[in-house]
């Protein structure tokens, strides 16, 4: 078997420079078309991280743009409270938060949204749907 020398072995790191630069320009590109973007976050510190990307590329297309906060803990969490504020020095975010519930899994698998349930235990669920969109709709028509 022929030895490799270092020089002649490709750097699979590269090409990740254009590729990265060549995929935000594409991103810019697809948001210009939209008119509004919500941009969902998990409370965490790497989600988090993935926001201030998020953010540029709505900031560049010229797009309106809000956070909410998604699969967020039941209750108040230091973890929600933490991402909130470094989500309001990037942008505006929604007061209402969705949280970790088993009835967005289960209602995914049958076809229907959580605001089609009749289910008295899925009130929350359906509360917190209908007051996201309420700001959603607000935020882009008001």
């Amino acid at each position: 078997m022929p030895a490799c020398s270092k020089r002649h072995v490709p750097d699979p790191t590269a090409a990740f420079g254009s590729i990265r630069r060549h995929r935000t320009v594409a991103l810019t590109e697809s948001t210009r078309a939209e008119d509004f973007a919500l941009i969902p976050i998990l409370p965490s510190p790497a989600d988090v991280l993935t926001a201030y990307e998020s953010a540029g590329l709505a900031k560049a297309a010229d797009v309106p743009f809000a956070f909410v906060l998604n699969s967020a803990p039941a209750g108040r969490s230091q973890e929600a409270v933490d991402s909130r504020t470094v989500l309001a020095k990037l942008g505006h975010v929604f007061p209402t938060e969705i949280h970790d519930r088993l009835l967005y899994r289960r209602t995914f698998g049958t076809g229907l949204a959580v605001v089609e349930t009749t289910d008295l235990l899925n009130k929350p669920a359906r509360d917190e749907i209908a007051a996201l969109f309420t700001e959603i709709w607000s935020r882009v028509n008001g």
